[in-house]
């Protein structure tokens, strides 16, 4: 199945978001390379995953749920501040976004702490001829690297130019990694 999710950058006004479609065995690893060539950011800082225990209740905030997804082989002590860390390199979509509407947390560079609000949109059967990963829609420009965690000022883009090259830099790096993301 194919997961439409749309990715919100928090703490944005006017929004800046992208929606993706994905096969729903994505590995996190995988959806953090992506959300990486989406916004255009070149993967300088940590991140993570906060995710809700799909069979807990649905009102749980996600720094009450204590689950981390990430990345298990950098230096940081999971065991300080989370009950489970989770290899994203394992993790698939389809075991902790589970139904439409569900939704999950990516931060990106814990430093100026961009929050993401990953929400699966659709669950739908690809479309023949389709190729995926693909971005289907993008809602301006994403704060440059580094910008100190500035996300005041709007950055103009052109919506079908960026969408083009999201799609191109998705499909080369499904090439360069030479398996499906």
């Amino acid at each position: 199945m194919i997961y439409q999710l749309k990715i919100s950058l928090k703490r944005t006004s006017p929004p800046v978001w992208r929606r993706i479609e994905v096969d729903d065995s994505t590995t996190f690893h995988s959806l953090h390379h992506l959300i990486q060539i989406a916004f255009e950011w070149e993967d300088y800082h940590f991140h993570e995953f906060q995710v809700r225990d799909p069979q807990g209740p649905k009102t749980t905030r996600f720094n009450e749920s204590r689950i981390v997804i990430g990345d298990l082989d950098v230096d940081i002590d999971y065991t300080f501040y989370v009950d489970q860390a989770i290899s994203e390199k394992q993790a698939l979509l389809n075991e902790w976004l589970v139904q439409e509407k569900d939704k999950c947390l990516y931060v990106y560079d814990f430093g100026n702490y961009w929050q993401h609000e990953i929400l699966l949109e659709k669950i739908k059967p690809a479309e023949e001829g389709a190729s995926y990963p693909r971005c289907i829609k993008v809602m301006r420009g994403a704060p440059l690297e580094d910008s100190g965690g500035s996300l005041d000022e709007e950055i103009e883009i052109n919506e079908k130019e960026e969408l083009e090259q999201i799609n191109t830099a998705f499909a080369w790096h499904s090439l360069a990694i030479g398996v499906k993301l």
